[in-house]
C-alpha cells in the first residue's frame, strides 16, 4: 500500500500581512525580532512592522550574561547598531511608525548614548512617526542629568502623542515649536523653562490631552482660550510653579496635584468641566466654593485636602 506524506502547511503565514502585524503587537520586540526566522512571509511582516519599542533596561537586565564586563561595551554597541539598522530600513522604505518608544539607562556623562539616540530620534521622524516616547533614567531632577531633545522633534509635523520622562527641552536662539498635529503631550521629570513652556502650548493647536508631572524650571503654566480642543489637563508637582492661570472653555477633565502648590492659582472659566480632582492642595473652602459655582456642569468631585 502507497504511503502518503502530506506536507504540513503553515496556515499562519498564510494570514494576511495586517492580521500578522496585530499578532507581532502583542509581542516584545526581542520576539517579534525572532519571528523573521520562522519564513519569508515573517520576515516581510517584521521588516514592515510600524511599532518599534524598546526598553534597554528589560533587555540589559534580561541578558545578563552578554552584557557584562568585559564585553559589556561592545555588546552594547552591537545592539545599538542593530537598533539603528531597523530604523534605517523603514526610513529607506518610506514605511510610516505608528509608534517609536525608546527606554534607557541614564545617559549622564555618556556622550555616545546621547548621539546614538538623536540619530534614533531623527530616524523615526524620517518615517513620519505617530506616537514618540523618550524615557531615560532616573537620575534625578537635576538639568544637567537630563536627556536634551533634538531640536527636530520640536517642528515634527507628524507626532500626535509625545510622552517624554527625564528629559531637558531646549530651544535654539530664535528657535520656534510648532506641532501642528500633537493632539496629547505627557511630560514628566522634565525641565523646561517659561519661554519654551509657552512656545510649546502656542505651537500646540490640536492639544486634547496635557499632563505636567514632576516637572521643573518654569514659573509661569497659563492655559488659554486658544486652545479650543484641550479636553484633559493634570499638573503635578511642579516645584519651581509661582503662577497657575486657567481659561480653557472646552476643558472637561482637571487635576491639581501637589504638595508642591503654585502661590497663586487663576481660575477664569472652565465652564465645560465635569471632572475636578484636587489633592495635597493648600486651599480653603471658601475658595473651594467660589471656584464651584463656574463649574455649572460638574460631574465628579474628588477633594483629598485637610482644609476641605
Amino acid at each position: 500500500m502507497d504511503e502518503r506524506v502530506e506536507a504540513a502547511v503553515d496556515y499562519i503565514s498564510l494570514l494576511p500581512e495586517h492580521i500578522l502585524h496585530h499578532i507581532l503587537s502583542f509581542l516584545p520586540i526581542k520576539q517579534i525580532a525572532k519571528t523573521s526566522a520562522l519564513s519569508k512571509t515573517w520576515c516581510q511582516a517584521w521588516n514592515a512592522f510600524q511599532i518599534l519599542e524598546f526598553d534597554f533596561n528589560a533587555i540589559f537586565s534580561g541578558n545578563r550574561n552578554l552584557y557584562r564586563y568585559p564585553d559589556l561595551e561592545n555588546n552594547r554597541q552591537k545592539l545599538y547598531d542593530t537598533v539603528e539598522q531597523i530604523l534605517l530600513r523603514r526610513r529607506r522604505q518610506m514605511i510610516t511608525l505608528t509608534k517609536f518608544t525608546v527606554i534607557v539607562p541614564a545617559v549622564y556623562q555618556r556622550p555616545e548614548v546621547v548621539s546614538t539616540m538623536d540619530r534614533w530620534i531623527c530616524h523615526a521622524l524620517g518615517s513620519h512617526v505617530k506616537d514618540l516616547k523618550i524615557a531615560v533614567g532616573p537620575s534625578g531632577n537635576e538639568e544637567e542629568y537630563s536627556y536634551s531633545l533634538p531640536q527636530p522633534v520640536f517642528n515634527a509635523i507628524s507626532i500626535q502623542v509625545l510622552d517624554l520622562d527625564n528629559c531637558k527641552l531646549k530651544l535654539h536662539p530664535g528657535g520656534d515649536i510648532k506641532l501642528p498635529s500633537l493632539k496629547k503631550l505627557s511630560l514628566t521629570t522634565v525641565f523646561a523653562d517659561d519661554i519654551v513652556v509657552s512656545k510649546l502650548l502656542a505651537g500646540c493647536p490640536l492639544i486634547e490631552d496635557l499632563n505636567f508631572i514632576w516637572c521643573f524650571g518654569f514659573k509661569t503654566l497659563q492655559i488659554l482660550d486658544h486652545h479650543a480642543n484641550l479636553l484633559k489637563l493634570r499638573v503635578e508637582r511642579l516645584e519651581h510653579l509661582e503662577q497657575i492661570k486657567l481659561e480653557a472653555h472646552n476643558l472637561r477633565s482637571l487635576e491639581l496635584h501637589g504638595p508642591s502648590w503654585p502661590s497663586r492659582l487663576e481660575v477664569v472659566s472652565l465652564k465645560n468641566l465635569t471632572s475636578l480632582i484636587i489633592s495635597k492642595a493648600p486651599i480653603t473652602d471658601k475658595w473651594l466654593n467660589e471656584q464651584l459655582n463656574k463649574f455649572a456642569h460638574l460631574e465628579n468631585l474628588i477633594c483629598l485636602v485637610a482644609l476641605c
